[in-house]
């Protein structure tokens, strides 16, 4: 587990998935208008695009975004925060590791407070309001406590509040992660685990950080 990226090495994986896709799009595109695509091509395309998904996913760094208020642990999640161009912040089919998170964990939410101009890129990405957010359905439930941190994100400023609460074994709704419209599964054991189904060209996968859907949201400011 990383906290920093190497950029130079996120810049290729991010140059070379955006040709191979472009590439694989058309050929779709060819073979749903006129038939006769190169076949083999496209195979060859789509596990180029799987292995470039696995490399990303693998070099994605860890951010220590919140110190747990009930035990004091020092909880990381994935995050690339050199841009929003990254594959991470696809909304759709957000290419993200496996997260390990402590049992006390509930939910992710975030806003991205952007510096223009944005970073091009060809996918649907929902980094969420300009200023952070607190969610007071969540917060009047007492076990329930939110740890709001701010960071850069490239030239941006991004904003991660982490829920937890004291009694993981309560029947609480989790809002949506963070970017994506999927919220976090959790399992039993010492640590809760994201699972990430991949899923390349024109098919999507899923899931990743919160943000999003701010109904019965407050807006607060960050000390």
């Amino acid at each position: 587990m990383t906290e920093t990226w190497d950029l130079g090495q996120r810049q290729q994986l991010l140059t070379s998935y955006a040709a191979a896709k472009e590439r694989l799009d058309a050929l779709l595109w060819a073979e749903g208008k006129e038939g006769g695509a190169d076949i083999a091509e496209m195979d060859s395309l789509q596990a180029q695009l799987s292995d470039l998904w696995d490399a990303y996913a693998a070099a994605v760094p860890f951010l220590p975004l919140a110190r747990c208020p009930f035990t004091g642990a020092v909880v990381h999640h994935s995050c690339d925060d050199a841009g929003l161009d990254g594959l991470w912040w696809q909304y759709e089919s957000p290419v993200r590791p496996d997260e390990s998170l402590p049992p006390t964990f509930l939910a992710l939410t975030g806003a991205v407070a952007i510096t223009p101009p944005p970073e091009t890129f060809s996918f649907l990405c929902k980094p969420g309001p300009g200023v952070p957010y607190v969610l007071p359905h969540l917060l009047s439930q007492r076990p329930v406590k939110g740890v709001l941190r701010a960071f850069p994100l490239g030239r941006h400023t991004a904003y991660a509040l982490t829920y937890f609460v004291e009694l993981p074994r309560l029947p609480l709704v989790r809002p949506n992660t963070a970017t994506t419209p999927l919220s976090t599964t959790t399992g039993s054991g010492a640590g809760e685990r994201h699972t990430r189904k991949k899923r390349v060209g024109i098919l999507t996968c899923t899931p990743g950080w919160t943000a999003g859907n701010c109904s019965g949201s407050r807006p607060v400011t960050p000390a």
